[in-house]
């Protein structure tokens, strides 16, 4: 669990790994938090993620939405069948999803 943020010209990468559960949101939260800044480009990068729960989806879209509305381009990829599976229960969509 946790997560990875890397910067490279302007371009941040978070790359989550293991669970994206209720019992690590709060933790995940406290990384984010600590990050300095997001960079002009933010790619959320999931393919690591083998368990997902609606808090993971609801952290997930909260990253979505800061970015967006700071004017970030963000996108997320790889998205793994656990987050399309919980997200699509509770009508949600990201992009890149199909």
């Amino acid at each position: 669990m946790g997560i990875q943020i890397t910067k490279n010209q302007g371009q941040e990468k978070w790359a989550f790994s293991d669970s994206l559960q209720i019992q690590d949101v709060g933790q995940m939260v406290d990384q984010i938090k600590q990050s300095d800044s997001l960079g002009n480009t933010c790619i959320v990068d999931v393919s690591a993620v083998t368990s997902c729960d609606t808090s993971g989806v609801q952290l997930l879209c909260v990253i979505m939405a800061e970015c967006e509305r700071n004017g970030w381009g963000a996108k997320m990829s790889h998205i793994p069948e656990c987050i399309v599976d919980v997200a699509n229960q509770i009508g949600v969509k990201f992009h890149g999803m199909e």
